[in-house]
């Protein structure tokens, strides 16, 4: 995913969460080409929460920092389809 002229990179055209408790938030990323996600490289997201208010530890009710982030989290190669999960 490197070469951003190359029409086979794979782009972010939507996510959603799918389900979520109190440990766990799950969120789906409809990518473009996901065949070509860390196909030849590995690939690596990294999640920013702009609007920190929702994520409140249990314990002791402190809010993640504002702009909290996830850096470089390998991405597994995808299946081209729901249909070959």
């Amino acid at each position: 995913m490197l070469d951003k002229s190359n029409p086979k990179i794979p782009e972010l055209l939507d996510w959603k969460f799918t389900s979520f408790d109190a440990y766990f938030l799950k969120v789906q990323l409809i990518l473009s080409n996901p065949l070509y996600v860390s196909s030849e490289i590995p690939d690596e997201i990294s999640l920013k929460f702009i609007n920190t208010t929702f994520f409140v530890r249990m314990n002791d009710s402190v809010s993640l920092e504002t702009n909290y982030t996830i850096l470089k989290h390998p991405v597994p190669t995808q299946a081209a389809s729901v249909e070959e999960f």
